[in-house]
């Protein structure tokens, strides 16, 4: 038989596998569920076994997952659905039956109720001048309606609100000083229409899920079990894994288009991934909006978008099983164009380094790392600390005085990159102490004697850098390497493997367990906890900047301490001797941050701004309903993040960004990477972090010439 044969049928075996749908029966979920106690007492971190206490948070995360707007259930449900009776000895043993088809059962009702009680609410137009208002709140449980009567309240509220914020964008209210009442009369009748459409749609999904509503409704109940052992452990279908494992790889199979939906809802492309299957088509462009996704490997099943989220449309794009689809766009034009696409395997832009030449008095190289990929697939690969490497010799060669890199918005990834990439900026030694289960912390190590970059450095993070990122930030922390620049980072100090959920997993170790690879569910499962040198972790509270721009953040708070059952912060007793390096000129560079910070009009309209934000980023917020007083306050906050976003970019005079040598014939090979090209260093000159940055690092090599 030959290899293309061969090729065919193992493409073939997977993707059998992959749009086989699973199965459901009681006993499955009876086994699953002691398969995945059994795996999670012998090898999650937290070395947490299951009493009559933990039971009942899994009861109530169960509850909260498949209601989590409470939306559907009533307080007297939670009630009754909460006192069924579930004990320890029953659930270790996969006797779930009784309290889940309980669970089943009333929630299959109070999705068709919620169904008829769209129909009702939306039947005829909404009044909009009755002085009431709605919260929304982002606390980690949900406040149920005490009976139907206060739930359909709830409804009509929800119903009514997003009626007004759509007609209010979409009829261009936002534009305009006086608000003619006559727009609204003429446009609510279609904006109500599409919000029936849309909101019941949302619970046809549920009830008629593709893997079936019982299969969906039983992997909710598995991960309320993964849960609440911490927030980052949850269960993957083979499917979820590699869809999950494609993400942080440098290679994709994708169609190569990038979505972004706005205020109005609809869904548009944002941008086109050069030499991917869209680009090649020559029929998308940017800003086209997206009407319909059909699926021909499917049936031909048809999915109107109108119907979806943003999160549900990248969720067809990016599912393996969709390996043709075919698009139905509105260009700008107004005319209709149908598209075919068939994945093909390209550079995942997601994880694709940025790196540019910030030229001023002096030359800076700026780094940006979105994530830290690898290759999960190929025991021994190079992934991102290798190509940082690179990019860090070819800016080297440009003759840069200091190096900016930034890890803004990087949520994290492979924390062995994150290790790799510390040991680029320091010689030889220890780099943290990893925690592990029931045993003593080890140290890791940089084996690789040698510093590929040991010059001025600047370090960018922000509260949404996360796991990798606050690691790499620990060490650089510990060896005075690098400047810190930013905000506290999010607090996830943890690590998490994937494991294939078998039976009899018990007395395996981890690295055996991991070569397991079967047509099974597996589980991202929370292994590790790092610490720093001296023995004390970023869970939680994160890694504080030495230099802090607080004042420029939008975040209402949302971080790892926010999330429920995370892991506790603690600290180790052991101590560690390394070479610190020289200390920083942190204190002097501080002060004259703060006083060039003070003497910025567009800081400080920020930090003026932010202040009059702050009662939009609540816990709660609360929007009236009366149409005066919500076109008002939506037009209000809008204004306001509207001159912020005009303040934070600003065209820098300081320095010019370009492209290196290398980068600069590599650009002009095509259109689309000239257009992206120029799209990234308008971004980076407007940036006023980065300017600020640039500031820093000047400083920083002038005090060491002194």
């Amino acid at each position: 038989m030959s290899l293309k044969n061969l090729k065919f049928i193992f493409y073939l075996f997977i993707y059998l596998i992959l749009t086989a749908k699973p199965s459901f029966t009681l006993n499955s979920l009876n086994e699953k569920t002691i398969n995945l106690i059994n795996i999670l007492e012998n090898y999650h971190y937290s070395s947490l076994k299951i009493n009559d206490e933990i039971l009942n948070d899994i009861k109530k995360i169960f509850i909260n997952n498949i209601d989590p707007n409470a939306l559907y259930f009533t307080e007297e449900d939670i009630n009754k659905l909460l006192s069924l009776n579930l004990s320890i000895e029953d659930f270790k043993k996969g006797k779930t039956t009784h309290f889940f088809n309980e669970v089943l059962i009333c929630y299959r009702e109070r999705l068709n109720q919620a169904n008829d009680l769209i129909s009702l609410l939306l039947e005829n137009s909404l009044t909009y001048q009755e002085k009431e208002s709605i919260t929304f709140s982002l606390k980690n449980q949900a406040q149920y309606s005490k009976n139907s009567n206060e739930l359909k309240i709830r409804w009509k509220k929800l119903l009514k609100f997003k009626i007004l914020n759509i007609l209010y964008y979409k009829t261009g209210f936002s534009e305009k000083e006086i608000i003619d009442k006559n727009i609204l009369l003429k446009n609510e009748k279609i904006i109500r229409e599409s919000i029936k459409k849309k909101e019941k749609s949302v619970l046809n999904r549920i009830l008629n899920n593709p893997e079936g509503f019982e299969n969906y409704l039983s992997y909710q109940f598995l991960n309320a079990v993964s849960a609440r052992f911490d927030p980052h452990t949850m269960l993957f279908s083979l499917i979820d894994k590699l869809n999950f494992q494609s993400i942080l790889s440098t290679e994709l199979y994708s169609f190569g288009i990038y979505l972004k939906q706005e205020n109005t809802c609809e869904i548009k492309i944002d941008y086109i991934a050069a030499g991917g299957p869209a680009w090649k088509s020559l029929k998308l462009n940017n800003d086209d909006i997206i009407l319909e996704f059909k699926l021909p490997d499917d049936n031909n099943r048809i999915i109107e978008i109108s119907d979806l989220s943003l999160s549900d449309a990248y969720k067809i794009l990016n599912d393996l099983r969709n390996i043709n689809i075919i698009i139905k766009v509105r260009k700008k034009s107004g005319q209709i164009e149908e598209v075919f696409l068939k994945k093909e395997k390209i550079l995942n832009p997601d994880n694709i380094i940025i790196s540019f030449i910030l030229s001023g008095k002096k030359k800076i190289g700026y780094i940006y790392l979105p994530s830290f990929y690898t290759e999960w697939q190929k025991e021994y690969v190079f992934g991102c600390a290798n190509d940082i490497a690179k990019v860090i010799i070819k800016l080297k060669k440009e003759k840069i005085e200091g190096l900016i890199l930034d890890i803004r918005n990087n949520s994290g990834g492979s924390i062995q990159e994150a290790l790799n990439l510390a040991g680029i900026f320091i010689n030889e030694g220890a780099l943290c102490l990893q925690g592990i289960k029931d045993g003593k912390p080890l140290l890791l190590k940089d084996m690789n004697r040698g510093i590929i970059y040991d010059d001025p450095m600047i370090l960018i993070i922000n509260e949404y850098s996360a796991s990798a990122s606050e690691l790499l930030a620990s060490v650089l922390k510990d060896y005075n390497r690098a400047v810190i620049l930013g905000n506290s980072t999010f607090g996830k100090a943890s690590a998490q493997v994937l494991l294939p959920v078998i039976k009899d997993n018990k007395n395996i170790s981890i690295s055996t367990l991991k070569k397991f690879n079967k047509n099974n569910d597996y589980i991202k499962i929370t292994v590790n906890k790092f610490y720093n040198l001296s023995g004390e972790t970023f869970q939680l509270k994160g890694i504080s900047p030495h230099i802090e721009l607080s004042a420029l953040s939008l975040n209402p708070g949302y971080n790892e301490n926010f999330l429920l059952y995370a892991l506790k912060n603690d600290k180790i007793e052991r101590s560690i001797n390394f070479n610190k390096g020289n200390e920083l000129p942190i204190n002097e560079l501080k002060k004259l941050s703060i006083k060039r910070i003070e003497n910025d009009k567009n800081f400080m309209e920020i930090k003026k701004l932010k202040s009059e934000l702050e009662k939009y980023n609540k816990s709660e917020s609360q929007f009236s309903l009366y149409l005066d007083d919500f076109i008002n306050d939506i037009k209000e906050r809008d204004e306001i993040y509207h001159s912020i976003n005009k303040l934070f970019k600003r065209s820098s005079d300081l320095f010019k960004t370009e492209n290196s040598i290398y980068d600069k014939e590599i650009i002009n090979f095509d259109k689309y990477s000239k257009a992206l090209n120029e799209r990234q260093i308008r971004d980076i000159q407007e940036d006023i972090i980065i300017e600020e940055a640039f500031n820093i690092i000047n400083d920083y090599i002038n005090i060491l010439k002194k």
